[in-house]
């Protein structure tokens, strides 16, 4: 059984690994590499179906609490452009 330490690393691991996944995104974006802007949400559900199939229960968690934040802020910031078009 791993002791509490590791487990809460791996949760926040989890957390901080799609930061990286989307900047990456970013950095693609501004460069003019249009086409790869998908990138960040392929590679992030990707890591949650690796992260589960391979028994890493909280990093998985990790993953799966990252992207309830990202949908939230994508929608929000979804919700902002289209309120200051009116």
């Amino acid at each position: 059984m791993a002791d509490n330490k590791d487990v809460w690393n791996q949760l926040w691991l989890g957390i901080v690994i799609p930061v990286f996944f989307y900047l990456l995104s970013f950095i693609l974006l501004t460069s003019g590499r249009f086409w790869l802007i998908f990138i960040a949400p392929v590679l992030h559900i990707a890591a949650i179906i690796a992260a589960f199939a391979f028994g890493k229960i909280r990093l998985g968690q990790g993953l799966l609490i990252a992207l309830g934040l990202v949908i939230l802020l994508v929608a929000a910031c979804f919700g902002l452009i289209f309120s200051m078009n009116n």
